[in-house]
């Protein structure tokens, strides 16, 4: 790969990084993980690796103690 590319390639691999931690707050932010895993894999060559939802949604936790 160009130099160019390992730079996109490793920017998009520390944004779906970020969008772990919040993949579990509600379907959209889960779909959205799952989407970016399957694009990086099928740049990268590798079988995606997707996340199951969550039982309970973050969200439905947002101040609940």
């Amino acid at each position: 790969m160009n130099r160019e590319l390992d730079i996109k390639l490793k920017e998009a691999t520390e944004m779906l990084s970020i969008q772990e931690d919040s993949y579990d707050f509600d379907p959209y932010m889960h779909g959205r993980y799952n989407g970016m895993e399957f694009i990086l894999s099928i740049i990268v060559e590798r079988e995606p690796i997707f996340k199951d939802a969550p039982k309970i949604w973050t969200k439905d936790n947002v101040g609940v103690e």
